[in-house]
């Protein structure tokens, strides 16, 4: 056993009405279904000890996710299948735990790996039908890009008084942003880059969408697909790789 323990990853699910869940719910949520599953989690040391475990980026409140992740430090080795086997008898079924496995207790942490993510939006923009709706959005999106930026209201201004801040999409998107037909409206898929300076959530980019194609877009499903790490040259790959 290494001294710092036996750090698991477990990759799991948020959808269903739980997408509704926020961040803090989902992890008070992921701690008590560990303590069901009776797994030998590390404490922490401290004036306030609490479980080892860290997470991945957020979500959002009322965004789903299929590939979620936390890790969890175990004092004691469980194989792999059984926990994974004794978290998904605890748990519900819209946060279901999909795969678990052992990593490096010196593998750097979920936040700061995972810093591309894959979102898939499902909107409506009324009275458009969805194939005149996907060139209007295609074409609003292109000019996004060609501007090359999004600015959005700041919570408090700076010191400068500067009561906004400007979003650069070269760095920011991993990749250009598709639009596909959907029997009800149209599917956005976007990809996004989380950098040490900030990062696009996808509804400060679908309400900017919104406001260039001068629709008024409703967001039916917004749902988190997939999350990788890109390497400095480009390339990505999965958590568990």
């Amino acid at each position: 056993m290494d001294e710092q323990g036996f750090r698991l990853r477990v990759a799991y699910v948020k959808i269903g009405r739980l997408c509704y869940l926020s961040h803090l719910e989902v992890v008070r949520a992921q701690e008590r279904l560990i303590r069901r599953a009776r797994l030998p989690y590390a404490i922490t040391n401290g004036f306030s000890p609490h479980m080892k475990v860290a997470f991945g980026p957020a979500l959002g409140v009322g965004t789903g996710g299929l590939e979620e992740y936390l890790d969890v430090t175990l004092t004691s080795y469980v194989e792999p299948g059984e926990a994974l086997r004794r978290l998904q008898a605890s748990a519900a079924e819209s946060l279901m735990p999909m795969r678990a496995g052992y990593l490096s207790p010196r593998e750097p942490s979920l936040t700061v790996t995972l810093n591309v993510s894959h979102y898939r939006a499902l909107v409506e923009g009324a009275p458009h039908p969805s194939e005149e709706l996907v060139e209007i959005l295609a074409r609003a999106s292109e000019e996004l890009r060609g501007r090359g930026f999004i600015e959005v209201e700041r919570k408090k201004p700076t010191k400068k008084g500067e009561r906004t801040r400007r979003l650069d999409l070269s760095e920011l998107l991993f990749r250009p942003p598709s639009v596909a037909a959907d029997a009800d409206g149209a599917v956005v898929d976007l990809w996004t880059r989380v950098l040490p300076t900030g990062a696009l959530r996808p509804e400060v980019f679908l309400g900017a969408l919104s406001e260039q194609a001068h629709v008024a877009l409703v967001t039916r499903e917004l749902t988190r697909l997939e999350q990788f790490r890109e390497a400095k040259d480009g390339t990505l790959s999965k958590p568990f790789d």
